[in-house]
């Protein structure tokens, strides 16, 4: 399998799609502003697909589904999707999946091989046990390390999601995420400062005094730990923070800041 590391991606949103759980802080129609995209909504794109391999013809890319828990999906699905949009490949054209780390085995993944899918997304959110139990993830430390090494092992490009400022976070959780990073080495890292979304248990938590969200301070202070370590050991980050445009009213609290990325560049540029 030829393993090719892409920035040029074409972004298709399947909020909640196949996802067995709601974590306790997730929205993603609210996160993503789209409603889940079904298999026949997607033959409408097909021009704007095609035109971007085209447009593209000479690079490396790849078509993404993002938002949704693509291995939760059953292969005659996954399959539909992938056939609404192969006959426009070339050979430098690719898919990305996003997924969750207790819905992987050899099996699928050898099945997404053979779809061409090239780099696997995961959703860790967390490598700390109390934090996994505390947002209802359904998974263990182990299920996580476990899936991420599996991944890589299969040869495809491993993406790894944090989620920053979870209840039950504290700073040896943190250390212990770092750890688990260095062990692991992803091939890209995502770090999104927890955000309170209206109709989320989170919301109903910190409405309620139980959850109290991090600073916008804190927030930098601990997504340039993550980076710090990242840039020291050549992992790339390929995001920090939500996209600027989600719809403000909808945020209730938390560290949300349109240009968070370039705050915390800066704290390390400035040696904090």
């Amino acid at each position: 399998m030829q393993k090719i590391k892409t920035r040029l991606i074409y972004p298709i949103f399947i909020p909640h799609t196949g996802c067995p759980f709601r974590c306790i802080y997730c929205n993603q129609n609210k996160i993503t502003r789209v409603a889940p995209t079904t298999i026949y909504e997607i033959e409408e794109k097909r021009r704007a697909i095609k035109d971007f391999i085209t447009k593209h013809k000479d690079n490396y890319k790849e078509i993404a589904f993002y938002g949704g828990s693509f291995t939760c999906l059953t292969r005659e699905k996954i399959t539909s999707y992938f056939a609404q949009i192969t006959p426009y490949f070339d050979d430098k054209t690719f898919f990305r999946v996003s997924t969750r780390p207790d819905f992987l085995d050899y099996e699928i993944l050898q099945f997404l091989k053979s779809m061409k899918v090239n780099t696997i997304e995961l959703g860790i959110q967390s490598f700390a046990d109390k934090v996994l139990v505390a947002c209802k993830r359904g998974y263990n430390t182990e299920i996580a390390v476990n899936a991420c090494k599996m991944v890589l092992s299969q040869g495809f490009n491993l993406s790894v999601q944090f989620l920053i400022g979870l209840p039950e976070e504290d700073l040896e959780c943190i250390k212990h995420n770092i750890e688990k990073l260095i062990e692991i080495k992803p091939d890209f890292v995502r770090l999104y400062p927890l955000l309170v979304l209206k109709e989320t248990e989170l919301d109903d938590l910190y409405k309620n005094g139980a959850y109290k969200p991090l600073s916008l301070d804190d927030a930098v202070k601990i997504c340039s730990m993550y980076l710090k370590t990242c840039n020291e050991n050549e992992i790339k980050v390929i995001k920090i923070g939500l996209h600027s445009d989600i719809a403000k009213d909808d945020v209730v609290a938390g560290p949300f800041h349109e240009r968070i990325g370039e705050l915390v560049r800066e704290r390390i540029r400035m040696g904090q």
